[in-house]
């Protein structure tokens, strides 16, 4: 590649290589030290980004480089030589646009790289268009979900091949931003209409804390595809919001580059089961409370449920009997025509004397019948013998 006149392939770098060369040259250049950093940006660069040349001084190079085109940058930095030729390259602007552009990538001392470049024509890459319909597409799809759709990309990429406890460190304090979040993810996190989501910082909304480190080891020990993991986020103004997310990773080599996925909120299931979780345990309170044998059964017969009186009443061995055919122990299709008819019937308990059986149907999609027993009067309980003889 020449620009007025430049030989980047030179071997001898002339004084003041590459500030003095390249500061006032209309090539877009940056250097980049054998950390990945950026040392210096001339103005060109600077203005091709939309962004302060002193602002991008220090930041790692994914700041400014695609994920893919930073990883290739990266290899040439361990390499240490020059390219045989230009490099297509992907830069992104401060707004996030992505711009193509060809390199030559010239090392320099210490090990970094001095990086030149030229606007790539879409008519020369063959790919503008492509590129813009596929993208266009995607982000009708994203924007036009109902699902709130997420990415937190890493500009600076995280090793995954450290130990756990330094992996989840590194995913909450690299830094990193927000990609292509739609507006149900606005919606979800109640973000005020004047401001873009992907413009916010991601730990206002996704902060560190045991629910959510608890969340990322999970998402680490199942090969960085996790679905249904519950975590709790916040709204914009600080409310605490539970949600449940579906997990992707783009990893690059042993780098994670972005996390990606969908998420949705759960706040109100999670108090409908606890709402319902109570009144089953002061159910069940009320029900061990109660001096008479109540039971739960199954269509099929099997007991589902029996309060203490089973037990003390009856002598049954409860535990072991549920989730089991009730057998000779009750005669479960009279049990059934009871509940049908709203009825009830005297049955004789082996070893427990005649009891009054009343049964009714459960509300519910399964079919199960509630059965109260209480001691049967006496003339009752001489007819209820006398038939079982």
């Amino acid at each position: 590649m020449r620009s007025e006149g430049i030989d980047v392939s030179m071997r001898t770098r002339p004084a003041g290589w590459p500030q003095q060369m390249f500061a006032d040259i209309d090539m877009p250049v940056d250097r980049i030290d054998a950390s990945g950093q950026l040392t210096w940006v001339n103005s060109a660069q600077a203005a091709l980004l939309q962004q302060p040349a002193a602002a991008l001084i220090g930041a790692p190079l994914e700041a400014i480089y695609g994920a893919s085109s930073a990883a290739l940058v990266r290899r040439h930095l361990n390499l240490a030589e020059a390219t045989s030729g230009p490099l297509l390259l992907w830069q992104q602007t401060a707004e996030g646009t992505e711009l193509p552009v060809l390199c030559s990538l010239v090392p320099d001392a210490d090990g970094g790289l001095v990086v030149l470049k030229q606007p790539a024509a879409g008519a020369a890459i063959g790919l503008e268009q492509e590129i813009r319909e596929r993208v266009e597409i995607l982000t009708e799809m994203i924007g036009e979900a109902t699902d709130a759709c997420w990415c937190i990309e890493f500009l600076l990429p995280v090793d995954i091949t450290l130990p756990e406890d330094d992996i989840v460190d590194a995913i909450f304090s690299h830094p990193q931003r927000w990609r292509a979040c739609n507006e149900a993810m606005a919606r979800l996190y109640q973000l005020p209409p004047d401001l873009d989501f992907n413009h916010q910082p991601v730990a206002r909304y996704f902060p560190r804390s045991d629910v959510n480190e608890r969340m990322i080891r999970a998402l680490i020990r199942a090969g960085y595809r996790l679905d249904r993991a519950a975590a709790v986020d916040h709204t914009h103004d600080g409310t605490e919001l539970m949600v449940e997310n579906d997990f992707r990773a783009a990893i690059r080599g042993d780098r994670l580059i972005r996390l990606w996925g969908t998420v949705r909120d759960i706040g109100a299931i999670r108090q409908r089961e606890e709402a319902l979780a109570a009144r089953a345990e002061a159910m069940l309170d009320v029900l061990s409370a109660a001096p008479d044998p109540i039971l739960v059964i199954a269509a099929d017969g099997h007991l589902l449920a029996a309060n203490p009186a089973v037990k003390h009443l009856w002598h049954w061995p409860v535990e072991r009997l549920l989730d089991q055919p009730l057998g000779d122990r009750l005669d479960t299709d009279l049990i059934r025509r009871i509940a049908e008819e709203n009825g009830e019937a005297d049955i004789a308990i082996e070893g427990a004397g005649v009891w009054r059986l009343h049964a009714a149907i459960l509300d519910g999609t399964r079919r199960r019948f509630v059965a109260t027993a209480r001691r049967a009067r006496v003339r009752g309980a001489q007819k209820a013998r006398e038939a079982a003889e």
